[in-house]
């Protein structure tokens, strides 16, 4: 069986992550020290390079260079490259394939399910395209969350024992997502949400507000009744956030969570699925993001209402409207209400053979089944004679089998062109050696330590995270203090072959620390390390990978 990953790609970074051992990791790119994948493909010569490498390629002559691409997914926006079209589709597919090469060679294994966290404005032709994507980039299954989801799941291990109602925030360069949530006793269920689409209108403060009272509102809760705000914002907007969040007169602790803590969420979703012990106790329920309409005969019925918790699976009775009426066609709808202008149709599907009767005799049941991620097929029957037709809402949406299979094969030859140089780097630069093959520790120099490192840090990661879930009684109990010593062990192993670990007390330093999460607590300076997540190590002196903290104020 292959492997699972958290993938996020709606922001100018791509981060994919996995459960290794009991904790959720960044997937490094094939550059091997980066987590953070710039999202660019670029053509030059007919050839086409992406990520790390894309980026640093240099404007010049017959180059195009692309980026900011999930503005055109589900639009049916298309790229003319050198006489060549590409939907918006491929062209982002092309990056999620090199990111399941990155991820399969890092994991030394297939990646056979990725988890796709999407904006809450994604409507049903949007996370249709995810599902393309995922196909051109020949990852087989896959399942599609919402961003503010991902966030809510990545905060999981906070209210173990309580049950609280947070706020999740993503204010980015070019979408807004917000949702309510209510978190605890091992369940993460998604109460309400809005939020403006990947390259809709400009943002402003106001909007937040704005949002933020549409979304608690739906919830039919109040501000006092939050506990925590959550907040995933870029630099230039974070302080408008926290300045709206203050205005609506929340008392609730604000949390400003890393672009990291979406990729982290999909990875503990992914753990569940994989059948981790760390995550099995993870109980998601999203709601629709979007109202579905029933429209027949002129008449339209919003038949599963935004903010339903799904999977979930309604059903409505209607009858003819008409004498000696034989068809019926039943036309579906999706949008934030009847007036949506941007509301996306699925199609019409007609059940022919009904009885001839007088209007309104002829009974039929229309029911919508709506699956974990948000897949909707529909069932009408005419009730007497048990007569029906089911029709997948995919149908209007699908792309030919032909034009999969040539995207398929444009994105594989041209990425495996670039292979070489996707994969030129290691992940640390190796320690140098004298003419004896040893290296400045006098330690012989182990065969492939690069996996061999890789596969101690896993080991060392897992036992770590297990440790600070414990408090001080656990750790003085036989066990704790056993696994304290192993640790102690696993560092004076590490030392040896010339890896340190990175100081992470007192202040925060962003040459060595990564600040995955900030609070604000007046009991701590600022830029204080309150807690360290996750170890980094030097190799050699020079930085390996940096410490995961949480940082104060």
């Amino acid at each position: 069986m292959g492997r699972i990953i958290g993938i996020d790609i709606f922001n100018n970074k791509c981060r994919m992550a996995n459960m290794e051992g009991t904790a959720p990791m960044l997937i490094p790119s094939s550059g091997g020290i980066h987590t953070i994948i710039p999202k660019v493909v670029c053509y030059r010569d007919g050839k086409r390079v992406v990520g790390n490498v894309g980026n640093s390629q240099e404007d010049g002559v017959g180059m195009c260079v692309i980026s900011g691409n999930e503005n055109h997914i589900g639009r049916e926006d298309v790229y003319q490259i050198y006489n060549q079209t590409f939907s918006a589709e491929e062209i982002e597919a092309t990056i999620v394939h090199s990111l399941k090469m990155d991820a399969e060679e890092y994991l030394n294994d297939v990646i056979e399910t990725g988890i796709f966290a999407v904006p809450v404005t994604y409507d049903y032709k949007r996370r249709m395209a995810i599902r393309i994507i995922a196909a051109m980039a020949e990852i087989p299954h896959y399942r599609i969350i919402n961003d503010t989801t991902a966030v809510a799941v990545s905060q999981y291990f906070r209210n173990l024992d309580t049950v609280e109602k947070c706020m999740v925030i993503i204010c980015v360069e070019n979408h807004i997502s917000i949702s309510s949530f209510e978190i605890g006793d091992g369940v993460v269920e998604m109460l309400s949400s809005a939020g403006v689409l990947p390259g809709g209108k400009g943002f402003c403060g106001d909007q937040i507000g704005q949002l933020c009272n549409e979304v608690l509102t739906a919830a039919e809760i109040g501000t006092t009744s939050i506990k925590h705000w959550y907040v995933l914002a870029d630099t230039e907007r974070k302080d408008q956030v926290t300045e709206a969040i203050i205005g609506l007169d929340s008392n609730a602790s604000i949390h400003q969570v890393r672009d990291s803590s979406i990729a982290i969420g999909c990875a503990l979703l992914a753990g569940k699925l994989e059948g981790n012990s760390a995550c099995d106790a993870i109980l998601l329920l999203e709601a629709s993001t979007k109202d579905v309409f029933l429209e027949t005969e002129g008449v339209l019925i919003n038949i599963i209402p935004k903010n339903t918790t799904f999977p979930t699976k309604q059903s409505l009775v209607f009858a003819t409207t008409t004498d000696n009426q034989t068809a019926i066609d039943i036309h579906l709808k999706q949008g934030d209400g009847a007036s949506d202008p941007e509301c996306i149709s699925f199609g019409t599907f007609r059940l022919d053979g009904l009885p001839s009767a007088k209007k309104g005799e002829v009974e039929l049941e229309l029911t919508i089944d709506v699956d974990f991620s948000s897949i909707i097929q529909a069932n009408v029957k005419e009730m007497s004679s048990g007569k029906q037709k089911t029709y997948s809402c995919d149908t209007p949406f699908r792309i030919p089998q032909s034009d999969l299979d040539s995207a398929r094969q444009r994105i594989k030859n041209c990425t495996c062109k670039y292979e070489a140089i996707l994969k030129n780097n290691t992940i640390y630069n190796p320690p140098k050696t004298d003419e004896k093959g040893k290296n400045r520790n006098g330690n012989k120099l182990i065969e492939d330590s690069t996996e061999i490192i890789k596969e101690m840090l896993v080991s060392f990661d897992s036992l770590f995270y297990g440790i600070s879930q414990m408090d001080e009684a656990e750790k003085q109990t036989g066990v704790g203090r056993g696994m304290v010593t192993v640790l102690n062990q696993m560092l004076d192993s590490l030392n040896k072959m010339g890896i340190t670990a990175v100081v992470s007390e007192g202040m925060f330093d962003p040459n060595i620390h990564e600040a995955i999460e900030h609070i604000i607590d007046s009991s701590y300076p600022e830029n204080y390390i309150v807690r360290e997540v996750r170890k980094g190590f030097f190799l050699d002196g020079k930085l390996l990978r940096a410490s995961l903290v949480i940082v104060a104020n």
